[in-house]
């Protein structure tokens, strides 16, 4: 039977050495190593493949440049009473949005909610959602290209609704 002892001034060396041999692999694996400054990191868009709408297999660049233009919109509703919460638009098309009102959630047996959507008969749809509310807990449903949330009945939430259109 073959028996090895380390020591401590062994260990340090193993390690040391261990330090080094990944010091060279990062620097290897991150390009430029005569300047030090490596000037990608990740791939390019001419390097990953996507999908196209036919289904076949293209370069990512080249499926943005196809698409046309890319257009966001978001906006929020004001709490209030039921009667009047309008959507307030930040920034983009108003035109965007449309109210949900007196909804029910899929995965809930609440009713009478209320939100935002993404009017889709326009071209646009959903890219996120978020609330923000006083109270305790953050019930956020989404639903039809949009979002809804009983808060309102508590006059207590904002909802935030970003929507995005490619044309």
């Amino acid at each position: 039977m073959v028996t090895i002892n380390f020591k401590k001034r062994d260990l340090w060396l193993i390690t040391t050495i261990i330090i080094f041999i990944a010091g060279i692999g990062i620097v290897f694996g991150f390009g430029d190593y005569r300047t030090g400054n490596p000037k990608v990191f990740g791939h390019s868009s001419d390097e990953v493949m996507v999908l196209n709408k036919a289904g076949a297999e293209v370069k990512l660049q080249e499926w943005i440049d196809g698409q046309g233009s890319i257009s966001i919109a978001q906006a929020y509703r004001k709490d209030g009473p039921s009667n009047n919460r309008p959507i307030i638009t930040i920034s983009g098309n108003s035109s965007a949005f449309v109210e949900l009102n007196d909804k029910t959630p899929l995965d809930s047996t609440q009713t009478t909610l209320d939100g935002i959507g993404c009017d889709g008969t326009k071209g646009w749809k959903i890219a996120g959602c978020w609330i923000s509310s006083t109270g305790s807990g953050e019930d956020l449903y989404p639903f039809d290209n949009g979002c809804i949330t009983k808060k309102y009945d508590n006059e207590a939430a904002k909802m935030t609704v970003v929507c995005i259109k490619v044309s």
